[in-house]
């Protein structure tokens, strides 16, 4: 997967640069000035176009996003012209998990897709502070930090940790509800809420909202095989891998499918 650094220290930016690079990593973009540095890499697969420089603005979102039926290039750029600071308006046009970084004028945002799948973590230390979608990134740059226990055994009970918490001390979130903005002139950052309404004021039957979730599931998959070609999936049986598959089947698709086999008659489905 594709990655980026985001800090007030170049030297934090620097050091990310060599241990990625020295991984397999290559920088596809960089941003900087005297209170701001930022770095962002390709997928380690392929060549995917994450970065667009715009004049001294710039615009980057690592993961696998589709805008408006757009990737690569195209798709930076209009989501760099779509953006006012409104982040909702961005969402409302995205499909995929990704993090988005945006420069424009004396600001930067950060802020990931609705459903916030996509982490972003950060912390701040000594008036030094380091965002990243990598864990590993944030805590190899910053020394000292310690592993939370109980928040690391939540984790691993039930996939995930409440709230912007994560399984290490003083390394937290960035949540579905909230938007950061970076300051460039002072290098000084701070969060704004942002709205997330799930709820719909349409009265619809059943049939009604099985067919619009059916409809929805084959445009993303018209357009993930249409940008990416023909998927993998995982097809452990479950309910999720049905749905994917016949989501794919229905779009024209055929999919590869892919099952490990386990030591124990629950994972072996040879036995």
């Amino acid at each position: 997967m594709g990655k980026f650094i985001l800090t007030n220290s170049v030297a934090k930016t620097s050091e990310s640069i060599s241990f990625s690079t020295a991984n397999g990593y290559v920088v596809s973009g960089k941003y900087e000035n005297e209170k701001i540095s930022f770095a962002s890499y390709y997928k380690l697969a392929i060549k995917n176009e994450n970065f667009l420089s715009i004049g001294d603005d710039f615009v980057s979102v690592t993961g696998t996003v589709i805008y408006k039926d757009t990737i690569g290039q195209e798709s930076l750029r209009m989501i760099y012209n779509d953006f006012t600071g409104d982040i909702n308006v961005i969402r409302d046009n995205v499909l995929g998990n990704g993090a988005f970084i945006i420069k424009k004028g004396v600001e930067i945002t950060v802020f990931t897709e609705y459903l916030a799948m996509y982490h972003v973590f950060y912390t701040e230390k000594n008036g030094d502070y380091i965002l990243s979608n990598e864990l590993y990134d944030v805590c190899k740059l910053c020394s000292g930090l310690e592993v939370d226990n109980e928040n690391l055994l939540l984790n691993a009970l039930i996939a995930g940790v409440y709230d912007k918490d994560t399984e290490i001390k003083n390394v937290f979130c960035l949540r579905d509800c909230e938007k950061l903005v970076i300051n460039i002139a002072n290098g000084e950052y701070h969060f704004e809420n942002v709205n997330v309404e799930w709820r719909s004021n349409q009265k619809l039957s059943y049939n009604e909202i099985v067919e619009r979730i059916g409809d929805y599931l084959k445009q993303y998959a018209t357009m993930f095989t249409k940008h990416y070609g023909t998927p993998g999936l995982s097809s452990t049986g479950g309910l999720d891998n049905r749905l994917n598959l016949a989501s794919f089947l229905a779009a024209g698709s055929k999919p590869d499918l892919y099952y490990g086999i386990g030591n124990s008659p629950i994972t072996n489905t040879n036995d």
